[in-house]
């Protein structure tokens, strides 16, 4: 990374994502605390998922629990939509129609009463 406790140059998020997600320099000696070496590896890549739903502001929990439900019958040209990011956007646009729904709800219910 550019930034350190001695430069004013800030590291990039960018760099900060690397740095969260890039494997240890001794990745046999952690393989041990992991079990294997696919172990570490597949310990990475989730952590890596928990951390883009963290920088994207999605639970880690029910973005995986979606996701798992949804990945055997998501078409491959859709996969694309099971990232985080997608999914946030998905729940911003539902939270949307969610809201629309209850000012519709609300005239109607102030038509049908007479105010």
């Amino acid at each position: 990374m550019k930034g350190s406790i001695f430069s004013s140059q800030q590291p990039t998020v960018s760099e900060y994502r690397v740095a969260a997600v890039r494997p240890p320099a001794s990745l046999p000696a952690n393989s041990q605390f992991f079990g294997s070496e696919e172990g570490t590896r597949a310990s990475l890549v989730l952590l890596s998922l928990v951390q883009s739903c963290r920088e994207h502001g999605v639970s880690p929990l029910l973005y995986l629990r979606h996701v798992l439900r949804a990945v055997s019958t998501t078409p491959a040209s859709q996969v694309a939509s099971l990232t985080p990011r997608a999914w946030q956007e998905h729940l911003a646009m539902q939270q949307r129609a969610e809201q629309a729904q209850r000012a519709i709800d609300t005239v109607v219910e102030e038509l049908l009463s007479g105010r």
